[in-house]
């Protein structure tokens, strides 16, 4: 079963490229699975999405995966990526700084345009903020966007190629030797370049694949060489790392003849060694590790909305479990002993009363009742307390309870959840709980919740 699936969808000049992660408990993401789709090159970007979007429909149907996260990319050439300096002034606004100066950065007017920032450094002593800036029109997220609606799904991220790649590299590739680093995936038709320096994205293209290995290595030297000197490297030249199943040995010797110093990566899994899958894999990659690029062309409007009911939830409960812990051990297993012959000594004289005075009959309920509470508290080795801890415990964030029933040793819970199923395993796995099973069908929610009701056993 998969945990918390997380999607990558890379949308290539020629090919749909899509990646599914998952992490299970206690344990690192893993590859589950992946596809690639042939899309017409010169098709419209239109046309491109629908066909990845189809394939990402398929896909999910046939591995029968309702939930997750889907991070969508598309190529560099389609977006502008920008390195540059603002005044420390605007740091608590940066995002309506960018908006009204967008002219300046790239020659698109900001009522067109989908963009976001990332702060990479900031310079006290000079007084300014080192920033990347990513814009594309807003017609390349908006297709993309209605696209999912079409199937009833929602996009978490939208991103370009050379943030991916990045992304992915720095998840797959051992730690830079070099101040500066490029990465070049090549594809059939196609190459992708991101420059890094100290594990900030500086620079990104995709540019087109000449037939012959020299011309290629030439386009890539004269990228390198361009960026290289804008930020005031000189004569020095990046640590270069090649992969893709566009890269051959006659490319390295032609990479290396001008003095560059390229390397493939070892240690890639098989499955993404090919087509834009390196890049659906940095998108996917997002929900689990600390990424070094952080951007998200999705405007902050359409993006996803997290769910802050299962966090109010969670917060209340601990707080209630909190309370009922300290004042568990604050009066000590002792007094609860005493207690509880007290009370029993004070149901022997109540019952006495109620034959006498019928009025006291309702009191004489609710007392009978207490007390019964408290013995079950003494004798049972498991606790409610134990059990409404547990339950805490274990419950995901991403669920909560709306109904706990503890009888005997049956309890019943009801709730909703993102993904119901997996709660089984979760509960199996606690000490306290055997055969833990659903009572009934789980139901979806307007939503996108799933109604659950599950029952399991003490001991």
């Amino acid at each position: 079963m998969v945990f918390q699936p997380s999607f990558g969808l890379y949308i290539a000049k020629d090919s749909a490229n899509l990646v599914l992660l998952g992490k299970k408990p206690l344990k690192g993401p893993r590859l589950v699975a992946s596809a690639t789709r042939r899309l017409d090159k010169d098709a419209p970007p239109g046309q491109k999405v629908r066909s990845a979007f189809s394939l990402f429909n398929e896909f999910i149907t046939e591995h029968g995966i309702a939930g997750g996260s889907l991070y969508v990319g598309f190529e560099s050439d389609l977006g502008a990526l920008r390195y540059f300096s603002l005044p420390r002034a605007v740091k608590e606004n940066i995002r309506a700084a960018l908006g009204y100066e967008m002219e300046n950065y790239v020659p698109l007017n900001a009522e067109n345009v989908f963009f976001d920032y990332q702060l990479l450094c900031e310079n006290k002593n000079e007084g300014t903020l080192d920033l990347l800036l990513v814009v594309t029109r807003k017609e390349n997220v908006l297709r993309i966007v209605e696209a999912a609606e079409e199937l009833g799904r929602r996009v978490d991220g939208v991103e370009i190629g050379a943030t991916a790649l990045t992304n992915a590299m720095f998840s797959l590739a051992p730690q830079p030797e070099t101040d500066a680093r490029a990465f070049v995936f090549i594809g059939d038709s196609w190459a992708e370049i991101a420059f890094t320096k100290k594990g900030y994205l500086l620079y990104g293209t995709e540019i087109e694949k000449p037939n012959d290995s020299g011309q290629l290595a030439n386009s890539i030297n004269t990228h390198l060489e361009r960026i290289a000197n804008s930020i005031g490297l000189g004569q020095s030249r990046p640590e270069l790392i090649v992969l893709g199943p566009g890269m051959t040995d006659e490319l390295m010797k032609a990479l290396r003849s001008k003095g560059l110093s390229a390397s493939g990566l070892e240690g890639v899994p098989g499955a993404l060694d090919s087509h834009g899958l390196i890049l659906a894999y940095g998108l996917a990659i997002r929900p689990f590790l600390k990424i070094p690029v952080s951007i998200n062309l999705m405007p902050p409007e359409l993006r996803r909305k997290p769910s802050r009911v299962s966090q109010y939830v969670m917060i209340a409960l601990s707080l209630l479990l909190v309370i009922s812990l300290l004042g568990w051990w604050g009066s000590g297993i002792a007094q609860q002993r005493k207690r509880a012959r007290d009370l029993d000594r004070q149901l022997s004289r109540l019952e006495e009363q109620v034959k006498r005075v019928h009025m006291n009959k309702k009191r004489c309920e609710d007392l009978s009742r207490q007390i019964k509470v408290f013995q079950q508290v003494v004798q049972s080795p498991v606790t409610p307390l134990d059990i409404l801890k547990e339950l805490t415990e274990r419950i995901p964030q991403d669920a909560w309870l709306t109904e706990v029933s503890i009888s005997g040793q049956r309890v019943i819970i009801n709730g909703y959840a993102d993904v119901a199923t997996e709660l089984i395993p979760i509960l199996e796995n606690s000490r306290l709980f055997h055969d833990v099973a659903f009572l009934s069908p789980v139901s979806k929610t307007r939503d996108g919740k799933e109604r659950f009701r599950i029952g399991l056993e003490i001991g």
